[in-house]
């Protein structure tokens, strides 16, 4: 059954109303008041003035229904929220990127507990919802580098954001291991990691299908603690399809060799991307620092047509890698594609890795000669300041390359080195100048 409402003159001015199950028709204004003329066309008509229109209940279904999700706006209408949900109620609170189970307790929005498990439980009062830092331990989080921990991770993820809370704690954890299929959604959460050097990863994903967005990592305090993605005990176990974007990591002094975001064993899909930023305030002391450490299993054959990685439109300041590869040769499928380098050392060694895609970045101020190994394809990329009086950039063996249309500027040494064989390569539309030693050195093997 439908509706409409009507003018004087017995024209339709709303949509059709619709009438619940028990034929009641509903509708409400901004103010909840209303002028309401009640007529058949124009006759025994009646004028109901400044008629007040009831909050209209919300069904004790949508209550009740453990099947499907309460949403709230912000924090605030939840907890000023009267009725009661029932123990194992979703809640979801937009404003804080939020879901959650309601475990128990009689209270409101005010005061209940929730939960992500069937293992773990916390308390919150929603008088006082923001500020404090987590302890990962304090969730269920076991951190002894065995025990997969993706339960007690996500349930103090989902506490903190609740909360309002933008720290937690992993200090007390030696490895937090994600074995298990998940997503985590670390919107402006800062991750306090060691004090002291640690070569330790604080976190290992051991599972297809990860995804860690919008979130930020360190606090100047994640010495030694980077993400290793993979299993260092069983490197041969096959990892696909992980997602690490919009994240700001900000480490102090680290003395581990590994990079920030670590690769072992068999990752054959990996895309860092959309924004994440890499930034060191102090002094690295570790040579092979970078943000992405690459340490794979070459003894499958796969990898030549299963590998697909993706660096993209990330910036990286003070880390002395931004790609560092430190495998045995074999066909890689990188795409390293408008980064950002700044103060860097080598910035990008694809040494004894093949077909790579270096295209459109930017390095400035890096101190080392970076390394780009054959069947590789440097495009469209600009070094400024970079070397350290060797050269910029050195091509090893670059047959099978594409090396086009780079500015390479201020050089400290040769602006760029051809050294070893050269077979089917393109070396045009470079411009290189105000090198401080040769614009470029060729190999005396190497034939144009």
């Amino acid at each position: 059954m439908n509706a409409s409402i009507f003018d004087v003159d017995d024209v339709a001015i709303g949509n059709p109303l619709t009438t619940d199950s028990n034929g009641n028709y509903a509708f409400k204004a901004a103010d909840n008041i209303y002028d309401i003329i009640v007529s058949e066309g124009t006759a025994n008509e009646v004028k109901l003035e400044k008629v007040e229109i009831a909050e209209i209940p919300i069904p004790s279904g949508l209550i009740n229904d453990l099947s499907q999700a309460f949403e709230f706006a912000t924090i605030t209408e939840y907890r000023n929220f009267a009725t009661v949900f029932p123990d194992g109620k979703q809640i979801i609170l937009l404003d804080r990127y939020a879901t959650y189970t309601k475990a128990s307790g009689t209270g409101s929005g005010n005061d209940t507990t929730i939960i992500d498990s069937s293992t773990v439980s916390q308390n919150i009062v929603f008088n006082d919802v923001n500020g404090g830092l987590v302890n990962v331990r304090q969730m269920g989080v076991v951190g002894d580098g065995i025990t997969d921990d993706t339960i007690g991770l996500r349930a103090a993820l989902t506490f903190s954001a609740v909360r309002g809370i933008r720290e937690f704690d992993v200090r007390t954890t030696e490895m937090i291991i994600i074995n298990n299929e998940c997503q985590f959604n670390l919107m402006g959460m800062t991750i306090l990691g060691e004090t002291t050097a640690d070569a330790e990863p604080w976190l290992s994903l051991r599972h297809d299908d990860i995804d860690i967005e919008f979130g930020k990592f360190g606090n100047g305090t994640l010495t030694g603690k980077p993400i290793v993605i993979g299993d260092y005990d069983n490197p041969d176990t096959a990892l696909r399809r992980f997602g690490i974007h919009t994240n700001k990591f900000n480490i102090g002094d680290m003395v581990t060799n590994r990079g920030i975001i670590s690769a072992v064993g068999k990752v054959f899909e990996l895309d860092i991307s959309n924004k994440n930023r890499f930034q060191s305030g102090a002094v690295l002391t570790g040579k092979n620092i970078s943000c992405v450490y690459m340490q794979l299993s070459t003894a499958v054959v796969d990898f030549e047509t299963k590998m697909a990685w993706s660096i993209d439109k990330n910036t990286s300041v003070g880390i002395p890698y931004l790609f560092n590869n430190f495998s045995n040769a074999f066909s890689g499928g990188v795409s390293i594609n408008r980064n950002t380098v700044r103060d860097g050392e080598f910035a990008l060694r694809t040494y004894h890795l093949y077909d790579c895609m270096v295209s459109k970045n930017t390095f400035i101020d890096c101190t080392e000669t970076m390394y780009i190994w054959q069947r590789s394809d440097f495009i469209g990329n600009t070094l400024r300041g970079c070397g350290d009086g060797v050269a910029a950039v050195k091509f090893e063996t670059p047959s099978s390359t594409q090396i086009t249309d780079n500015n390479i500027i201020d050089s400290n040494g040769a602006g760029a080195i051809l050294d070893g064989g050269n077979s089917n390569y393109t070396f045009k539309g470079n411009n290189i100048w105000q090198s401080s030693g040769d614009g470029l050195i060729v190999d005396p093997t190497f034939a144009f």
